[in-house]
């Protein structure tokens, strides 16, 4: 799979960011598709990501980006935003809880603090059914039409 980054600046990341969560943007994914007779026969994936930010939040955000991309590859398109945010907030979190540092505490923090429901609670609830099932049961839940399950 092939995934053309680009650093951009805000002004250039708002213009491209197409959902209600514009003014706090990092970064963005985008999945085209072309088909023919019912078959994918082109991809082109493209993540764009905010210019200048301090390695830990490139790193952060470039992991939720890439998140994205597996999952146009493997999940529905019609999974629920919480599940979709959340997993990807989630394996941020794993690749960011390896690191230590300021920016990385601060980071840690607010995946528990952040009090928005479809990342900050999308996060908890993938969190809590991870601890509970583990990571394979996670990833295959992604790959099905289903939301979390009743309790998450």
């Amino acid at each position: 799979v092939e995934i053309d980054l680009h650093l951009v600046d805000l002004t250039e990341l708002k213009k491209i960011v197409k959902d209600e969560h514009k003014d706090n943007v990092r970064g963005y994914s985008t999945y085209n598709y072309q088909k023919r007779n019912g078959k994918i026969i082109s991809r082109e994936f493209d993540i764009y990501i905010l210019n200048n930010m301090p390695q830990s939040y490139f790193i952060k955000v470039a992991a939720h980006e890439l998140m994205h991309i597996w999952q146009y590859l493997n999940s529905p398109e019609d999974n629920s935003k919480t599940l979709s945010e959340g997993s990807c907030e989630y394996a941020s979190y794993l690749v960011v809880k390896k690191n230590f540092g300021k920016y990385y505490d601060f980071i840690k923090k607010n995946f528990n603090e952040n009090e928005d429901p479809v990342y900050g609670g999308g996060f908890k609830r993938v969190k809590k059914f991870v601890d509970k099932n583990g990571k394979r049961s996670w990833l295959k839940l992604l790959k099905t039409k289903e939301d979390f399950p009743r309790g998450y």
